[in-house]
This record gives structure tokens, C-alpha cells and sequence, in this order.
């Protein structure tokens, strides 16, 4: 059916003509690529080691910081200062989640805070200060180097301890016994047994940032026909291959053996046989450099990007699709629109459209002008969260530029005192604040915009002339333009995120209803100390058995009797075995009792544990906006009236209602709860009659 037949509905015609003209904006812009995401050929650079020598000259790594800063051309200290590299380290407190009722945690950023990674059981950082063997959490700071620096740029708590001091610099002397900064809990491969350990920062040495990890094109990347390996890994893989090995001076090489010079050379290649590292005398890999890729005088030409590409920001947080329901921009919205517009769709919004497609964005492809009068297409991540990218094309390059991205509100409290500044492209910034503020032409005002389109609804019929105005500032006092704007969202599975709403501070400093998918997650703590159970801690009451069937189970077992009180399933029969929650109420009681009696073992006395349910992480939605005809309509929160009007009162069936509900957790048994094995760790909380525990959006708010 053709999308102008008369029987076509209305709301999709309009629809459908507007995706059509963001189709033909986005085709007029598509051909001419902003001028700073072209990739540039960087001045020659020579290649240092740590000591400052040329790794020509040797078998070693290369330094980031030497080879980039060395020169006297880029301030590294002050380019790692930022929160990207830091995400917590220099806001450590080891009092810090005392504060919040979290003991375990030490931090406000992924390191020391809660993390995305390890579901209902998480690694914990160790305390900078312990008294003793017992007190020391999962990892140390040079555990944190090895399980996350897949991610991790490096730099920041890679490279300093909490006090800001070089790790490898630190005179051991002043080191207490059990410091997590230069401590770390070892696992033997052999029994199994663990140990609390010095860790040689010296041999392992630290990771400094990786400035290709972030300004490297992905898509070129390849390795040399001797790698060794039989095939490539990616670019976070590359790097956690050697840091999984102790190898922390290496990371930054390990990304770098897959990039070429300009002459298309490969620069690096890592020794290896049968795909594992070839080590020399010192136990080190052996790093070998391409003399060929370097010119007479020893320096190297790189094509670099002056801002990172998707790629790179995604290859960090592709965790966003299952949490934010985002995938950055991809072709897929183009693909989208063109279908649309060329009327492939049988029938309009049943398959391809923005409501629909949730890798889209209305902004994609669209032209914005800043204050500056200088225009970009909104094709990257840059567009919003680049202090930058602004700025005059002829300008010169600052190489020292502020890494501090801009990062609107974040829903972890890293740097908050960087919270809307400096001027993240918000919804307010491009669509209030700006010179060139976006709204529609025919109307004076985004407000004015909004009262018409609601008025050409009908979701304001009934209503006096005179109140409009103020009907439509009152949603813009206490409603994120997020809340209306983005809604449909779903994961990478294909399932629909369930959405919630509570109070947050907006920029103009207003506390207003937004959007968030919040993580549930829940640990287990000793009301009587208040003491939350560490990872290693909670797998300890476990050994791996298998049933009557030979399926692998979890045994669990009195720390003190050594008795088995009851069993939980496990995931696999390794080592790397995941036990999973008890499905009874009597196993939930024997677990509880192995963990009470684990303290009493530590010398906790009258230890009391209890599974707190709690929301870890509330992950702000503010990616992939629905245009106006696609934003939520008015009847998903409010009721309707008699006459057919649209009521001022929330439906307690809307999203906003009484009677929105997200599922926390289904309990085998009420006893736990009520008998205090299971706590509800927020007000809004609740415990069904039929064993489900749930929280309301009304509750919330």
C-alpha cells in the first residue's frame, strides 16, 4: 500500500512525512563528512621505551607518555587527569560507601564502586587501608589492572595509586601490610588455595594511557602475516591478552601491533608460538619492531583521528545495549529512512520505523549550528560529548586539549562537579539555550512549538485558551524533554526494556521527572556489623558436586562444622563455576546460616546475614529520541475524561500509575522476607502474595 493512499491513518501519514524529510535532510548532508572526523596524518613521532630509549634500540614496549609527551608536545599529566581514565581513583575515600550504607564500596566510579560487570555477585575492591588479612576484598589495584583493562584506556588508577604516586615509583618502605594499592588476592592454579601478596609493580609495570586505543581507526586495524596468531582479536582483546598475563607495560603495544604507518607497514610484531607469548630471559615478551616502518631518522608517520569514531567509544560501551537500550549511530537508521521513503514497507510503522527501530535516532544526519555559526552533522558521538568539536576547521590543533568529555548528569557520581559542563550538547543547550536554539520555524519558541502541536492533536481540546501556555510550561517545570522523547526501547536480545521514571535534577537546576532503566541487584550483608560480604567470601560456602543426574551443583557447606547444609545448581563443574541462587526456602536458610557462620569464623559475634535487594546502578536514558510524532502520547500517563478529553490527573494505569510495576525478583517462599533472610533495601519495594517482589513507578516518585 502506497503511504499517501487515503486509507492510510493519519497519525502515520504525518508520520511518514516527516521521516521523509529527515531522510532528505540526512541524504544532503551524508556526502560531505565533517571535516574533523577525517583521520590525519600526524607528524613523524619516534617510538620511546620507558626509559626514554628507542625501542629500535631494544625488544621493549613502547611508553604512550614518553613517546607523546617526551617531545614536549602533548601535557600527559594533564590529559590523564581526566575522568575517563581516573572513574574514581581520585575521589577514593575508604570511607566513602560507609556514607551511603555500602561499606564495600570505596569509590563513586567503576573503580571501587559498583561496576556494570558481575551481576548479584561483584568483585570488590580492596580498602587502601586494612588491618588485617581478613579485612582485604576481592582484588587489589593491580587485580583491577587484569580483569578491566580490556576496557580501561589506561592511565589514571592503572598507572597511580590512591594517594596519586606512579606504582612502579612507590618506595615500598612506606607500604603498610595489606594496602590495596600494592597488595593483591592471588588464586594457585594448582589447589585453588588464595593468598594475599605484595605485587611487583617493578616486573608487572603499569599501564599508562593508550592514546590509540581512543584515536586509532578501528576498521583498518589488522595483524601482520607473522602474528603468530590464526586469527585477530579485537582491539579490547588485544590488550587484555597481555594484562591477563601480568604484562601491564605492554598493553598499550599490544593494541599498536595491529595499526601501520602511513606506508602501510606494520610497525610492531609480538613474538609468539602457537599463539601464546615467546618470553626472553626476564620472563618479558618480546616486542619486534619493524625498522622499515620508520623513516632515516628513527620517527614514525600514523594516521590518527582527531576525535574518536563510534567505534572506539562503542567497543567500551557496547554494555549499553543491554542497560540503555543504545547502539550508538549506525547505518541501520539510514537504512531505515530510505526504506521508508521509497515505500518498502507493506505496511507504514509495521516494521521499519523509528517507533520501532531502536538503533535509531532523530537526530542522525541532521545539520546543527553552533553559537559559533560552525556546522557539523550529527553523525558521531562527538557531536554532543566533544568540548571541541565546534570549533573553527582552520583552528590549530590543542594538544593538551581538556579530556574531560563533556558528560551532561551521569548516573554514576563521578566528578559531579562536572555535571552539565562544559555545555554538553544537551536537550536544553541545542533546543533553549542556543543562539541557533532548534524548534520549529513557524512557531517563536520551543514552548510555542509544543502548545501548537499539542492544539493540532486535539490533546488540548477542552481546555481554555489562556491556560495553554501555562499547561505546557508546567510539563517543561517538571518533565524531562527525555520522558516524552524516548520510549520503545529494546535490548540486544530484542527484549523490551521495561523502562522507570523518578526525580532528577535537571540543567536548569529543576527536580523533574525522568527516565532510567535502574539494575537490581542485591548483596548479601550482616545486620549486626553491617558488614557486606566480598565475592570470594560468598563462593567460599560452596563446593562443586553433582546431583542423582550428574548435573553440577553447589554443595553448601558450614565453614566452622564443615557440615553440607543444603545445595544450590551451579552453571558448570570447573573452577569458573557460577553457583546459583537457592530455589527453596529451606536451602535459603542453609546458605544464610554458612554465611552467619563464616563471620563467627572472622570473629564477627551474633553475625545475622541477610540478601538486600537494591537498585546498583540507575542508568539514565538519553540516547535514541523519538521525534515529536513519535514522542509519547499523551494517554500513556494521563486518564481520559467523559467528554473524551484529555484529564490533568495521572491514570493510575499510565506509566506514572499506581499500578506500573516492574518485577525485582520472585521469592520461592514469603518466609524470607518476612523472617528478614531476604530485606527490601529501598522504601519503594514490595512483596507480593504470590512471592514476586515489586516496585511502582507512582512509589518511585
Amino acid at each position: 500500500m502506497s503511504i499517501f493512499s487515503p486509507s492510510a491513518k493519519p497519525r502515520n501519514f504525518y508520520k511518514i512525512i516527516s521521516l521523509i524529510f529527515i531522510f532528505l535532510l540526512c541524504n544532503n548532508t551524508q556526502a560531505a563528512q565533517n571535516a574533523f572526523d577525517k583521520e590525519l596524518k600526524h607528524p613523524p613521532i619516534p617510538l620511546l621505551d620507558e626509559q626514554g630509549n628507542h625501542v629500535l634500540d631494544g625488544t621493549h614496549p613502547y611508553s604512550p607518555k614518553k613517546s607523546c609527551a617526551g617531545s614536549g608536545c602533548h601535557d600527559y599529566d594533564a590529559i590523564t587527569s581526566a575522568y575517563h581514565f581516573e572513574m574514581g581513583r581520585d575521589e577514593a575515600d575508604d570511607h566513602y560507601g560507609e556514607k551511603r550504607g555500602l561499606p564495600h564500596l570505596s569509590s563513586p566510579g567503576y573503580y571501587g564502586g559498583y561496576t556494570c560487570m558481575g551481576g548479584n555477585n561483584q568483585q570488590v575492591l580492596a580498602k587502601k587501608n586494612n588491618s588485617s588479612r581478613q579485612d582485604f576484598a576481592d582484588y587489589g589495584s593491580a587485580g583491577w589492572v587484569k580483569t578491566c583493562m580490556s576496557c580501561h584506556a589506561g592511565g589514571g588508577w592503572a598507572e597511580k595509586d590512591r594517594n596519586g604516586i606512579r606504582y612502579d615509583e612507590k618506595d615500598l618502605t612506606d607500604v603498610k601490610p595489606f594496602d590495596g594499592d600494592y597488595y593483591n588476592r592471588v588464586t594457585d592454579p594448582q589447589t585453588g588455595e588464595q593468598r594475599i601478596e605484595p605485587w611487583d609493580w617493578k616486573k608487572s609495570g603499569v599501564s599508562e594511557a593508550d592514546c590509540l586505543f581512543c584515536h586509532t581507526k578501528f576498521s583498518k586495524l589488522s595483524l601482520p602475516p607473522n602474528s603468530g596468531l590464526s586469527t585477530s582479536l579485537s582491539p579490547i582483546e588485544a590488550r587484555q591478552a597481555l594484562t591477563a598475563q601480568d604484562f601491564f607495560r605492554q598493553a598499550p603495544s599490544g593494541l599498536l601491533e595491529y595499526i601501520k604507518n602511513t606506508d602501510r607497514k606494520h610497525i610492531l610484531n609480538i613474538a609468539r608460538q602457537e599463539g601464546d607469548f615467546v618470553l626472553n630471559e626476564q620472563g618479558l615478551p618480546i616486542f619486534n619492531w619493524n625498522k622499515e616502518a620508520f623513516d632515516d631518522r628513527g620517527r614514525v608517520t600514523l594516521s590518527m583521528l582527531r576525535f574518536p569514531e563510534n567505534e572506539n567509544c562503542m567497543a567500551c560501551h557496547a554494555t549499553s545495549e543491554f542497560r540503555r537500550g543504545f547502539y550508538g549511530f549506525g547505518e541501520a537508521a539510514r537504512q531505515t529512512l530510505a526504506s521508508i521513503a521509497n515505500g518498502d514497507d507493506e505496511e507504514p510503522g509495521a516494521g521499519a520505523t523509528l517507533e520501532d527501530d531502536y538503533r535509531d535516532d532523530i537526530h542522525k544526519g541532521t545539520v546543527f549550528t553552533a553559537d559559533n555559526g560552525q556546522k557539523r552533522t550529527i553523525e558521531s558521538c562527538n557531536s554532543c560529548h566533544s568540548a571541541q568539536y565546534y570549533k573553527p576547521i582552520f583552528s590549530n590543533v590543542d594538544l593538551s586539549a581538556n579530556h574531560n568529555f563533556p558528560k551532561g548528569n551521569s548516573d554514576m557520581d563521578v566528578r559531579n562537579d562536572l555535571d552539565y559542563k562544559p555545555n554538553v550538547l544537551s536537550c536544553e543547550q541545542c533546543h533553549l539555550k542556543a543562539v541557533n536554539a532548534v524548534f520549529r520555524k513557524e512557531y517563536d519558541s520551543l514552548l510555542d512549538s509544543h502548545r501548537g502541536g499539542w492544539k493540532l492533536k486535539g490533546d488540548l481540546s477542552g481546555y481554555d485558551e489562556a491556560s495553554l501556555t501555562q499547561i505546557v510550561q508546567t510539563h517543561f517545570d517538571s518533565v524531562a524533554c527525555q520522558t516524552c522523547h524516548i520510549l520503545n526501547k529494546t535490548d540486544a536480545d530484542d527484549n523490551v526494556l521495561k523502562l522507570s521514571y523518578r526525580y532528577r535534577l535537571a540543567e536548569d537546576g529543576k527536580t523533574k521527572i525522568s527516565v532510567y532503566n535502574p539494575r537490581l541487584r542485591y548483596y548479601w550483608k550482616d545486620k549486626t556489623s553491617g558488614r557486606v560480604l566480598f565475592q570470594h567470601e560468598r563462593n567460599a560456602v560452596f563446593k562443586l558436586a553433582t546431583d542423582g543426574f550428574g548435573r553440577p551443583i553447589g554443595q553448601i557447606i558450614d565453614p566452622i562444622s564443615q557440615q553440607v547444609l543444603g545445595k544450590v545448581s551451579a552453571s558448570s563443574n570447573n573452577a569458573n563455576a557460577t553457583f546459583r541462587d537457592p530455589t527453596s526456602y529451606e536451602d535459603y536458610v542453609a546458605l544464610k546460616t554458612a554465611y552467619d557462620s563464616l563471620l563467627k569464623n572472622k570473629g564477627y559475634k551474633n553475625a545475622n546475614t541477610t540478601q538486600v535487594w537494591i537498585e546498583s546502578n540507575e542508568y539514565v536514558i538519553s540516547h535514541n529520541t523519538r521525534s515529536a510524532a513519535e514522542s509519547m502520547p499523551c494517554l500513556d500517563c494521563h486518564a481520559r475524561e467523559s467528554n473524551g478529553n484529555v484529564s490533568q490527573l495521572l491514570s493510575d494505569n499510565g506509566l506514572l500509575g499506581k499500578n506500573s510495576k516492574r518485577t525485582i525478583t520472585t521469592v520461592p517462599d514469603n518466609r524470607l522476607v518476612t523472617e528478614g533472610i531476604i530485606s527490601l533495601g529501598l522504601a519503594y519495594n514490595r512483596l507480593e502474595k504470590n512471592g514476586t517482589i515489586t516496585q511502582s513507578t507512582y512509589d518511585i516518585l
